[in-house]
Order: structure tokens, then sequence, then C-alpha cells
């Protein structure tokens, strides 16, 4: 509870500080918001449909290589119910916890559902970057182009070595050793399963690639969202401008030091706004957008979470027990 004081201490100070400093006309908010044009606004509404079912089909390929079979839609209630603990989980990790216990079988270790969720974490990211690279490659120009540039491809780099590190058995071995000792024992099994979970991946090309595939039509989709945001608010920036903010402003809210990323988003907002000349009141109606929808969804996939019955394991579990007892019964009566 502590830990949830100091966030929202943290949101409500970045966020008074947007609106008091940074922000010239309150007003001009209300007005933005109120002329929402809402072709756009349910464009974008649509899109976020759309990346929901994207990400669902990409986990369901990712589970496979890991001999968890689920079908789409309890993965896509999985992904809302997620979307409902990120509200006041660490901004965009919570949510994720959630959903790799939802994919957990009974009695088996957490390292195979949450490989998982890092492979598709990490691999979103990097593609969301590689994304933001080839639009400052092309020719997207803004005051700081190239501190951004660097920002990115230092990013880029810094994943790369990170994710490599996964897949070398002997930097595993170290870490392995390190946790052995002492109360850390668990964890040290934990680490080697959670390897062993990743290298299947390596030995699994084809599925990989087809998920990988799918991930990058969920970030272009993504970036596309927030691109419809924009044009329903009436603020005239090029896709080229989301394709270069939406990566950043990704890594940015990742960090678990607000309440549901509520100042980080304003303030984040506001800069690259600012660095295309546009108004800090814009900034501010494109954050209260994009969170209004994030809200909806999450308040739909609370519903979801207090009335759903069974988690995509259990309800894979307890469709094959049925059509083995069918099968059985028809053996018995043949």
């Amino acid at each position: 509870m502590k830990k949830l004081g100091v966030k929202i201490l943290g949101s409500g100070l970045l966020i008074s500080f947007v609106l008091l400093v940074q922000v010239q006309d309150p007003g001009r908010i209300l007005a933005l918001l109120a002329e929402l044009r809402w072709v756009p606004l349910a464009v974008s509404v649509s899109l976020h449909f759309v990346g929901l079912y994207l990400s669902a089909a990409r986990w369901r390929v990712l589970l496979r290589v890991q001999g968890i079979d689920c079908r789409l839609w309890p993965l896509v209630q999985s992904y809302l119910v997620g979307g409902f603990f990120n509200l006041f989980l660490p901004t965009r990790v919570g949510g994720d916890l959630v959903r790799g216990l939802d994919t957990r079988k009974k009695g088996e270790s957490v390292a195979r559902p949450f490989g998982v969720i890092v492979v598709e974490r990490v691999s979103g990211l990097f593609t969301l970057l590689l994304l933001a690279l080839g639009a400052l490659a092309l020719g997207f120009e803004f005051p700081g182009k190239q501190r951004v540039t660097l920002g990115v491809a230092g990013l880029l780099l810094a994943m790369s070595l990170g994710a490599a590190s996964l897949f070398v058995p002997c930097l595993v071995g170290v870490l392995q050793k390190i946790l052995s000792v002492g109360p850390l024992r668990k964890l040290s099994k934990f680490v080697g399963e959670f390897h062993n979970s990743l290298t299947l991946y390596a030995s699994s090309p084809k599925p990989f690639a087809w998920a990988l595939f799918l991930g990058a039509l969920l970030q272009v989709n993504y970036v596309l969202h927030y691109y419809f945001i924009g044009l329903a608010l009436g603020v005239p920036l090029g896709a080229d401008f989301y394709f270069v903010m939406v990566p950043m402003m990704s890594v940015l809210l990742m960090l678990p030091v607000t309440f549901s990323g509520m100042g980080l988003r304003e303030g984040g907002n506001v800069v690259f706004f600012q660095l295309m000349g546009r108004t800090s009141e814009e900034a501010v109606a494109f954050a209260a957008t994009s969170f209004a929808m994030i809200l909806a969804f999450g308040i739909v996939g609370g519903f979801v979470y207090a009335f759903r019955q069974e988690t995509p394991v259990e309800r894979e579990a307890r469709e094959k027990a049925a059509a083995s007892a069918m099968a059985k019964r028809e053996g018995t009566m043949g």
C-alpha cells in the first residue's frame, strides 16, 4: 500500500506540474475534447479491437511452441483481464503477470508461460523501435532528431545484447550458480527452466517467424491507433511522427514509478508535441483521450475477470476431458 501511495503521489505531482506550469489555457483542453471527430475516433477504437485479436493470435502461437494449447477467445479475454490489472499494478507489466498465471498448467512451473510473455514483450518492443528507426532513417525531421536517433539505436543495441545473453548457456550457468546458495535455490531452478523454454523457439523457426510477423502487424496497428486519435483531435501531425513517438512513449511508460502511467503519459506527450511545434493543450487532450480508451477496455476486463469461471488453460483442460470422456462412451457403445 505504501508503494501504491507513492505512485499516486508521483502521478499527482507530475500532472499538477503539466497543468499548472506547461499548460497555458486549461479550457482549451476541454474544448478540444468537446470537438472530437467521431469517425477517426471510431477507427481508433476499432484498431484497438484489432490489436486485441492480433495480440491473442501471436500469444497463442508462442504458447503452442511451449506445449500450451488454448483457444483464441479465452486468450482475448485474458488480455482484457491483463488490461484491468495494468490500471493499478506496475504499468504495462503487472497485467503480464496475470496473463502468465492464466496460462500456467496446474502443478507445473511458471517458467514456460512467463518465458512466452518475455519473448512477446521483448520482440514487440524491438519491432516498435525498429519502426521508429525506420521512420527516422526515411527522413522524418524535427528538432533534437540526432539525440532521439541515438537513444533509439542505444535501446536497440541494449535489447539485442540482453536478449542474446538469455540464450548463452554459460551465462545462464553462472547466474544459476550465484542463485544456488541459500534461500535462492528455487529461483536458480526457475532460471534454468526459463532458459530451456526460450531455447525452444530457436528449434521452432516457422512458428516463431509467424509470431514475429503477427507481432509486426500488431505494432503497426498500435501506432495507427494513436495516429487516428490525433486525427480525432484535429492535430495535423503525420503518421511518421507517431512511428517515432509511440515507441519512445512505450519505453517511458514501462517505468513503474506512477499510478497507471498517469503523469508520465501527459508529460511525455507534451515533450514530443512541443518538438513539433504543437501546444501543451493538444498533448494533454491526446493523453486524456488515449487513457480514456485504456480505462474503458480495462473496465471491460474487470467485468470479464469478475464473471469468468475459468482461465484459458482450465477451459482447455475441461474441454479435453469432456471430449475424452465422450470418445470413451462412444467406444463402449460401439
